[in-house]
């Protein structure tokens, strides 16, 4: 782990910072106290020094009396005050020289000897406070006065005190070139070790830094060389896990990120691809739009043809009838009711042909209007047959009937019985001659539990072809079995039953087989709150 890596790194560079700082302050200690001790030892030799000066001073004015010099009393007491000033300076120095060689046995002889001076000179010095009046006051002669002062200021306790000032003066002037000596070398062996110190220290941390730049370079620049590639795109390439540390779990995070955004980029692809399937379906069905709308318009131009044709044949039998009986001569009664029948059965037609134009105007089941009521399915059933009894006499048709439910729905009566009445009329148009048509109806229940009621309507004519089956709820559309069986019909009767039904919520479903017959089945649904109320 890197991290522990640069801990223990830091951690050598603290430790030997802190054994640096205290080899140097222990180093900066003892040169400080070698300094010390000089100073000490310095200030010992100028205190003897002048001590020897100032009793050479105070002898040299005892020595002016006698040659009868005028000597002040004050000049010799202040001299005298210097002295022993002197003297208590020197002990107090000798004290410190003590405490700063505490310990050291080699130096135990220099401080004895400096005692026992100190201690010698002040006897001397404190005995001169009153053998110094008693000279002066002396009436004997110069020679035995300068005897007695050459005693007094040079021997004491059998010592002869200017050896033992020059032996302490040698001494300490020996004392402060040692002591100088050893602060100098104290002073550069704390510069040496200043300068290893700092080179060592330097070092390390290069060695340390090299190490880290080497250690580290690898780890980023796989670290640098996946983000390009994850720049670039590539999102399928994974930085290489070798080690265990803060680099690899770096770079475990960027791989999982990377199969993330791989993920997402599939993801993203996949709903790509699935709108552009969207929008081809939407195109695709749009286009289907233009191209039945295509296919419309031109059912409409070829509807208003058909029409046009339509209307200029009845119309033209009708205008030919008339010309025909008003030219020429006076025709009798028979004659005249025989161009009126002729005219009567064209205009007829005519009418048939605008019921159908009026009825096709009006089939589209945004636009029909509604007059909804409840109503009894049966009894409608019922009334369309009676509309149709003429026709069914005509064609014999044998009409069975099951109507034994009673359906109650909402609806528009007449829309009903003209959605009844146009399936009975192509059940009889499109059957031979004493055929039978059934008419059922019944309840049912879809699997989402909503009652219908159902009533089907069965011939046993000439049937659709298979192929025809699903074109016959468009407009204007016949078979060619319908055509030569019956050449004047519309095409329009099953696409006004569609709407109509459609109109109405309900469903109208149609089977056939050629030559075997047509069954049209229409589901409406119940009426039900009318249901309970009639219950």
């Amino acid at each position: 782990m890197f991290k522990t890596r640069i801990f223990w790194a830091f951690g050598v560079l603290a430790v030997a910072s802190v054994i640096q700082g205290i080899l140097g302050w222990s180093t900066l200690r003892v040169a400080d106290q070698n300094i010390q001790r000089g100073r000490v030892a310095n200030e010992l030799l100028v205190g003897f020094v002048d001590l020897s000066a100032e009793k050479q001073r105070l002898r040299l004015l005892l020595s002016e009396s006698l040659i009868g010099r005028q000597v002040a009393p004050d000049e010799l007491r202040q001299i005298q005050k210097n002295m022993i000033s002197i003297l208590d300076q020197l002990d107090s120095r000798a004290q410190r020289a003590l405490s700063l060689y505490q310990g050291t046995r080699e130096m135990d002889a220099e401080h004895a000897a400096r005692e026992k001076a100190l201690k010698v000179l002040r006897t001397s010095f404190t005995a001169l406070d009153t053998s110094v009046p008693a000279l002066l006051a002396s009436a004997r002669s110069s020679t035995i006065q300068w005897t007695d002062i050459n005693r007094t200021f040079d021997m004491s306790d059998g010592l002869d005190l200017r050896t033992l000032l020059a032996e302490s003066i040698s001494r300490e002037r020996l004392a402060t070139a040692r002591d100088r000596a050893a602060a100098d070398a104290s002073l550069k062996l704390l510069n040496a070790f200043a300068i290893s110190a700092t080179l060592t220290l330097s070092l390390v941390a290069v060695l340390l830094a090299v190490y880290f730049v080497r250690a580290l370079s690898k780890p980023l620049k796989r670290i640098a060389d996946g983000a390009r590639e994850l720049e670039a795109g590539n999102l399928d390439y994974r930085i290489p896990e070798h080690s265990n540390d803060e680099f690899s779990e770096l770079a475990k995070a960027v791989n999982r990120m990377a199969r993330e955004l791989s993920k997402f980029r599939g993801q993203e692809m996949q709903a790509r691809a699935e709108l552009e399937s969207l929008v081809q379906q939407r195109t695709f069905e749009v286009q289907e739009g233009l191209h039945r709308l295509e296919k419309l318009d031109l059912r409409r131009r070829q509807m208003f043809a058909d029409i046009s044709h339509e209307l200029k044949t009845p119309t033209t039998a009708i205008r030919g009838e008339a010309e025909i009986t008003l030219r020429g001569r006076d025709k009798d009664v028979v004659e005249y009711k025989e161009t009126l029948v002729r005219i009567m059965d064209s205009a007829k037609h005519l009418g048939l042909v605008i019921e159908d134009m009026l009825t096709l105007a009006r089939s589209d089941i945004d636009s029909l209007v509604m007059d909804r009521s409840p109503v009894r399915l049966e009894e409608l059933v019922s009334e369309s047959i009676d509309q149709m009894h003429p026709q069914l006499q005509k064609n014999r048709i044998d009409l069975r009937l099951d109507l034994s439910t009673q359906s109650m729905v909402l609806g528009d009566r007449q829309r009903l019985k003209q959605l009844f009445t146009i399936v009975l009329d192509n059940a009889v148009q499109y059957s031979p001659t004493d055929a039978a048509i059934d008419v059922v109806s019944q309840h049912i229940t879809d699997a989402e539990g909503n009652r219908h009621a159902e009533i089907t309507i069965t011939d046993h004519g000439i049937g659709i072809p298979e192929a025809d089956i699903d074109r016959v709820w468009d407009r204007h559309f016949r078979s060619d079995v319908a055509k030569r069986w019956r050449p004047d019909g519309h095409g329009l009767g099953l696409a006004l039953a569609s709407a109509l039904t459609r109109a109405h919520f309900g469903q109208i479903e149609l089977q056939s087989q050629l030559h075997a017959g047509t069954s049209v089945k229409i589901l409406l649904p119940v009426f039900e709150a009318t249901l309970e109320i009639d219950s």
